[in-house]
């Protein structure tokens, strides 16, 4: 991804630590929310699954992935948008 947030737009619009939400869309895929857990655990670190819900489009060729984490910075944020954008399934991502 080469348009990433910079780190003072982030501060300037979140509290860091806290919560944030990413969205992501593939192609209907049954490994693309496994494949985006484990990027949130490399880059986090943390135990456990993130908070993720998945939603099939109505004809089910495309999935929407919402990806709810607790950030500890703006940077960790980048970090997790640079390698959330290298999944080859991913079509788009906010």
């Amino acid at each position: 991804m080469d348009n990433l947030p910079s780190i003072e737009a982030l501060e300037a619009a979140h509290s860091f630590p806290g919560q944030f939400t990413i969205k992501l869309f593939s192609k209907s895929s049954t490994t693309f929310s496994q494949r985006v857990r484990a990027v949130v655990l490399q880059v986090t670190g943390v135990a456990g699954d993130p908070r993720l819900s998945t939603r099939s489009s109505s004809k089910g060729r495309h999935l929407c992935v919402t990806l709810e984490v607790v950030a500890a910075s703006a940077a960790q944020v980048r970090e997790l948008y640079r390698e959330l954008g290298r999944l080859e399934e991913l079509s788009l991502m906010f």
